[in-house]
């Protein structure tokens, strides 16, 4: 395939709506089938017939990225035959933010497989996707029939054909729907979850820079006396995590990546999350509705140690968590 480019579908034009980049009510999930679709391996923003940037391909990309003409030109030419899925974007997904790899990411690899194993009969099925770590590695690994090609952060690729869906767009960021719970109990409902960690979990920050908590040690001595385990979920494999999340009757931590994993979790379990009051996001909330949680927000106080942190961005300011709220909205929810 050495052609010029020749047709895209609807997905890849050059004058989309970008109102769907806010967060909100998401559209019903969609698949967009692209023949001849060009991707750019650094940050996986696709291209028109014309090679002008897709603005709905920017959102997991960063926003402020941007490629041109000139850049895909310059860069190492690769041609990809076959039916391939376009997996996500890196880095935001791929590296460093596990929520939008799973919810986002491993969702429209599953939705797009799904069709191509059913609709098109096809048991292998090809992935052109950013480099993975570990853990994101075991998700792969556990998808059947996958094949994944790492693309090459210096290369263009142009596929022959490709798949995506809005999923990955904005629009899916902090709402939810029922399709995603049906995709992710079809593939990971054969995991062994034997409960080794207890029924009540705290989700630590431990291994976070991002908002920490100042009266960490209050916390976990108020979350030990409701007879809560403190984990770190960064420590734990894939099945694990799972395993923890089917199992437990109680889940608290504060706001992270690592509620993702309510995607696992059983009708009717108790949820807290904790919030500082000027980061308010409901990306969890909405998981929990759709699964059917018992989910509780406790907002607590942001503290400032000096007049410039006030500027910083919430992911980098501190938060002190009141410990009465905490034990009182526990005790009471529990039944203790």
């Amino acid at each position: 395939m050495t052609g010029p480019i020749t047709h895209v579908s609807q997905l890849i034009e050059s004058d989309i709506d970008t109102s769907v980049l806010k967060c909100g009510s998401g559209p019903e999930p969609e698949l967009y089938f692209c023949e001849n679709t060009v991707v750019s391996g650094n940050n996986f923003i696709l291209a028109s017939s014309q090679e002008k940037p897709n603005l709905q391909s920017r959102y997991l990309a960063g926003r402020n990225n941007i490629i041109t003409p000139e850049m895909l030109k310059t860069k190492n030419q690769m041609f990809l035959q076959g039916t391939y899925i376009i997996a996500g974007n890196s880095p935001s997904a791929s590296s460093f933010n596990y929520y939008h790899w799973v919810k986002q990411v491993v969702s429209n690899i599953l939705f797009c497989r799904k069709h191509i194993k059913d609709q098109m009969g096809q048991e292998k099925i090809c992935i052109l996707g950013p480099e993975l770590d570990e853990i994101r590695l075991q998700y792969i690994k556990r998808i059947p029939g996958i094949e994944y090609t790492v693309a090459a952060k210096d290369a263009v690729y142009r596929l022959e054909k490709s798949v995506c869906s809005n999923l990955l767009w904005g629009a899916y960021d902090r709402t939810h729907h029922e399709l995603f719970t049906k995709l992710f109990d079809e593939i990971f409902s054969d995991i062994d979850t034997s409960n080794i960690y207890g029924d009540k979990i705290f989700i630590n920050r431990q291994d976070s820079k991002k908002r920490t908590v100042a009266n960490s040690e209050e916390v976990e001595a108020t979350l030990t006396s409701l007879d809560f385990n403190s984990l770190s979920l960064s420590d734990l494999p894939l099945d694990h995590q799972i395993g923890i999340f089917r199992n437990a009757r109680s889940i608290a931590g504060v706001h992270g990546a690592g509620f993702a994993n309510l995607l696992f979790s059983p009708e009717g379990q108790m949820v807290y999350e904790l919030f500082q009051e000027n980061y308010l996001n409901p990306c969890f909330s909405a998981i929990a509705k759709c699964r059917q949680l018992n989910y509780f927000a406790l907002v607590n106080q942001v503290i400032y140690t000096s007049p410039d942190q006030e500027k910083n961005n919430h992911h980098s300011q501190k938060m002190i968590i009141d410990c009465e709220m905490l034990y009182n909205v526990l005790a009471d929810s529990m039944g203790n």
